[in-house]
């Protein structure tokens, strides 16, 4: 069984390292048996839920951890992934068809649903910050495919700079947990996070997830992406990049249960870039744009419903999401593909020469809407279920993000496919573009079934049911903006549907995530230079140091043989002082001493004890004194 978890990411890594080297022409082919095969793993690992793990390596206190497990909650990334990844491999094939390169895009797709697996399968921060650096790194390759056409270039570079920032989040959170509890295990981590600091490592990841799922303020970076080829899109949108932010909220749940300020925030953040990014749809003339400026608020809207403590809600539109996402993205590929432009304006009437992509459109936005029965339609009863929960105006507000999305998509299905208009360029595309979005589609409007299966699947608390008010007034404001959109977009082609301040407002959510871009490309550079000034400063500092202790060398050389100079004339003087004293002051003393006792010997020879002896002295030496007084005269 572990071998089966194993394959499941390792079989599209395989295949995009056997591409980068064969450099073979039957590229998308294999792609696509890569993801088949993980695919096949997944379904052969059926019910249980193997896990290996094992110790990378141990320092101290610490042990680093790497290791795959596949529970409920990864068990459905998993399945979206490899399922979608699937079918957009499948229309890859022939949307890649004539192009360039395709033995470069096929390797980097291959390793991006290898990394998302990987992902979402790992259970430590380490493999989940390589993983997530990985999806990050085929995104950016990805996005900027084109790398020869400055608009895709700088869509690449954006895209990477923007979600770097929430990646230093992410880095510095499950450091951070590393150092409190020695693990990289994500399980132990969550076991002790009642201990933790959990408000500060909650806003940490926090970051990460806006980064990943572009998020206020680093919102607009995702519909830049529409530079990269559509089936890069539809991936990236639907179940890759975007969908690992929310995943990662959902895999610390406990963590952020365990910090409701940081909850709250998560709802204040999803909750305005639901909103803006719904009225900025509203106003986009390109047809991926608006799919883009979508994907941004149903994203908010799943940080919206977490955040009010909806977790299910969250998940459960996050696996819906995919599936009609990647539908209208691949629909837009097609139509792209098919008319050389997806400027609405220049658009209409497609539904002739299109059917099957129409088809596939129509359902996909009926199911974003949220009509009834389709599949968003319960999902967002789940979100609109926790809004109203936490209050009346909550749930209202619920309803306005309903009422937006039937504005922008019915505005860009009708202006795009209906309303009469000459396109002799247009024509439906081949089954390998066009059947992959339409079975999307279809799967797209069983939802509520996903529903039911992710009660037994998921570990969370399935969201409260609404009433049969709250039920109807989601329905009518879902088919009101339908109507609203649709009207709009017949009378009036592809004007904006609430006027021209949403896009004056997008113009804003633009301007703010350039000028982020600019101010971390500065801010990088004014790092760079600064750490250029340590590096000089510190060098100069260690020159100065060596130059230093080099002449405190010298010096001590100079002391050292000065004192061994003073100590031999020293010794010198000690020897000389001791043959002196020896040789001389001794000697003589003893030579002093020894004339002394001769000639008190000598003299004890006069004391006889004789009164003539002693007479006869006395006038000797009266004799010499007067002989000396005479010759003195």
């Amino acid at each position: 069984m572990t071998a089966l978890l194993l394959a499941v990411p390792l079989a599209p890594l395989a295949i995009s390292l056997l591409i980068g080297i064969s450099q073979s022409k039957y590229a998308g082919w294999l792609n696509l048996v890569g993801v088949v095969l993980s695919l096949l793993a997944l379904l052969l690992i059926g019910g249980a839920s193997p896990a290996l793990s094992g110790l990378w390596f141990e320092s101290g206190a610490f042990r680093i951890t790497v290791g795959l497990s596949l529970d409920g909650l990864s068990k459905l990334l998993a399945y979206l992934v490899a399922g979608v990844g699937l079918l957009v491999s499948v229309y890859a094939v022939g949307y890649m068809r004539g192009e360039k390169g395709q033995p470069r895009f096929f390797a980097t797709f291959s390793f991006f649903i290898g990394a998302m697996l990987t992902l979402v399968l790992s259970d430590s921060f380490a493999l989940l910050f390589a993983a997530w650096e990985g999806v990050g790194l085929a995104s950016y390759l990805l996005i900027g495919f084109h790398y020869t056409e400055e608009k895709a270039h700088k869509a690449a570079f954006r895209a990477f700079l923007m979600t770097r920032v929430g990646d230093v989040g992410l880095l510095l959170g499950w450091l951070l947990a590393l150092n409190l509890t020695g693990t990289s295990d994500i399980a132990t981590f969550l076991t002790r996070v009642n201990t933790l600091p959990a408000t500060l490592l909650a806003a940490l990841f926090l970051i990460g997830a806006i980064g990943k799922s572009a998020q206020l303020p680093l919102t607009a970076w995702l519909p830049d992406a529409m530079a990269g080829p559509t089936p890069v899109s539809a991936l990236l949108h639907s179940a890759t990049m975007v969908a690992a932010g929310v995943y990662l909220l959902l895999r610390l749940e406990p963590l952020f249960a365990a910090a409701p300020a940081v909850l709250l925030a998560v709802a204040i953040v999803g909750g305005l870039t639901a909103l803006f990014s719904a009225l900025v749809a509203t106003a986009q003339t390109d047809l991926k744009r608006v799919l883009a400026w979508s994907t941004v608020s149903q994203l908010g809207e799943m940080f919206f419903a977490y955040g009010l403590g909806g977790p299910f809600a969250a998940a459960s539109h996050l696996g819906v999401h995919a599936l009609f996402k990647s539908a209208l993205f691949l629909s837009a590929g097609a139509v792209q593909h098919a008319a050389d432009t997806l400027d609405m304006r220049r658009l209409g009437g497609l539904w002739r020469l299109m059917p099957l992509s129409a088809l596939t459109f129509t359902l996909a936005g009926l199911t974003l809407a949220g009509v009834p029965p389709f599949g968003a339609f319960w999902s967002e009863e789940a979100i609109l279920g926790t809004a109203v929960q936490a209050g009346t105006f909550v749930g209202a507000f619920m309803l306005l993000l309903i009422f937006l999305a039937g504005v922008y998509i019915s505005r860009a299905g009708v202006a795009t496919f209906w309303p009469r208009r000459e396109n002799a360029k247009a024509h439906e595309v081949g089954a390998l573009m066009a059947w992959p979005g339409l079975i999307l589609a279809v799967a797209a409007l069983f939802g509520g079934v996903l529903g039911e299966v992710l009660r037994g699947l998921l570990p969370f608390t399935p969201s409260p049911e609404v009433t049969l008010g709250w039920r109807i007034a989601a329905i009518s404001a879902s088919v009101l903006g339908l109507a609203w959109g649709g009207v709009w977009a017949v009378r009036l082609s592809a004007t904006p549907a609430l006027g021209d301040w949403p896009r004056v407002l997008g113009t804003a959510l633009e301007g703010l995530m350039v000028g982020m871009a600019r101010g971390t490309w500065a801010l990088s550079l004014g790092l760079q230079r600064l750490e250029g000034g340590l590096n000089g400063a510190a060098r100069s500092t260690a020159h100065a140091a060596l130059g230093s202790s080099l002449g405190v060398q010298r010096a001590e050389s100079s002391f050292d043989t000065s004192g061994r100079v003073v100590a031999d004339f020293t010794l010198s003087g000690a020897n000389l002082t001791a043959r002196a004293e020896e040789g001389g002051f001794a000697q003589g003393a003893d030579n002093l001493a020894r004339s002394l006792g001769n000639l008190g010997t000598r003299l004890r020879g006069l004391e006889t004890g004789k009164i003539y002896l002693y007479t006869l002295i006395l006038f000797g030496w009266v004799l010499v004194m007067a002989v000396g007084a005479v010759l003195w005269h």
